[in-house]
């Protein structure tokens, strides 16, 4: 799961760091540093235009609501996160 949403880290310095390294912040980049090592990707629905980008390094791509504000979004999530690893 992306933690960079929009260019922007929901928690944490990892935009910032990103930044600071040379790579865009962005749900792509991460993606591209588990080339590899995974053949899926959870990205949120605000970086949706984004999913061919991450299909084309040959990761399958789920689109969903990725921000956890409630106890029942982590739980919708997590069943969409297995659902998708299992399907």
């Amino acid at each position: 799961v992306s933690p960079i949403i929009g260019g922007a880290a929901i928690k944490g310095p990892a935009a910032k760091l990103m930044a600071e390294f040379g790579v865009e912040p962005s749900c792509v980049d991460v993606a591209k540093q588990y080339i590899g090592l995974c053949d899926a990707f959870v990205i949120d629905n605000i970086d949706a235009d984004r999913a061919n980008e991450i299909d084309s390094l040959g990761m399958d791509v789920l689109v969903c609501n990725t921000i956890m504000t409630s106890k029942e979004d982590k739980m919708a999530l997590a069943r969409k996160v297995l659902d998708f690893a299992l399907r």
